[in-house]
């Protein structure tokens, strides 16, 4: 568990869980007042991270105080991976570089405007010619929609996977990419226990909160008077009619970055 009261009490009192596990903070320094701490039947002390903590590190960081493990900052990932006959020859037959895109999350509000996503790749494109794009993610409308970029864009090797892949699949394709670009979705954490390079666009969550545990992930966040908003369009129900967030990440400083990595 982490310091949200409410998972606490609901593991505690609708799901009877007896044995609940929570990490005792102030062990780094954080002056943190942790309301859950009174229900946890054991806590854990959680040194300071390297870099700086966050809600998935303390996730970690529990479960390897719980199993033992060798390794205290990557997350482990099942060692089989799996794609499928037909999906593998299309990996064979693309470019020299390759490059995976997730253009939507689970939530309605992590998503990446089509206009936006033809005006990056036409960037790519137009530095890197030898490249293949791979659209991932398991929304139907959005396959729709990157199969009308795909139509419009006949020039340039595009293979639209979204709606296509399992997780045992997306596990193997993010070991044989060299870069993900991605809203803020499971994808990232998937491919950041494949330690692969990843740029990765947050919205409505902050980067401290989710970040994907690798040295090799870029994490663009351009914070608004609204942010994070997450918990408030989930929980409250706040819908967001303009998600000011993602649109406020320019296709140049996402350009940078990719230069960085591919160069």
């Amino acid at each position: 568990m982490d310091v949200e009261l409410s998972m606490t009490l609901i593991a505690k009192y609708i799901f009877r869980i007896k044995k609940i596990y929570g990490a005792d903070l102030l062990s780094c320094g954080y002056n943190l007042k942790n309301v859950s701490s009174e229900f946890y039947s054991d806590t854990i002390n959680i040194t300071k991270d390297n870099d700086y903590l966050h809600y998935m590190m303390r996730y970690q960081m529990i479960i390897r105080s719980i199993y033992p493990t060798y390794n205290l900052s990557i997350p482990q990932i099942s060692q089989y991976s799996y794609f499928s006959y037909e999906n593998k020859n299309l990996l064979i037959k693309t470019k020299k570089t390759k490059i995976a895109i997730c253009t939507k999350g689970s939530m309605y509000y992590r998503v990446l405007d089509k206009n936006y996503i033809k005006e990056l790749i036409s960037k790519i494109n137009r530095k890197y010619n030898n490249v293949s794009f791979l659209f991932i993610g398991s929304d139907k409308e959005e396959a729709d929609k990157i199969e009308q970029i795909k139509n419009e864009f006949s020039d340039m090797d595009i293979i639209n996977l979204c709606a296509k892949t399992t997780l045992n699949e997306l596990i193997y394709l993010t070991k044989n990419i060299h870069l993900l670009i991605s809203v803020d979705t499971g994808v990232v954490h998937i491919a950041a226990a494949n330690k692969t390079p990843s740029i990765v666009l947050y919205g409505s969550s902050a980067p401290e909160h989710s970040l994907g545990i690798n040295h090799n992930l870029i994490a663009i966040y351009k914070k608004q008077n609204c942010s994070p908003c997450n918990k408030k369009q989930f929980v409250d129900k706040i819908k967001c009619k303009n998600p000011i967030c993602l649109k406020s990440i320019s296709i140049d400083e996402i350009f940078i970055n990719i230069k960085k990595i591919l160069n």
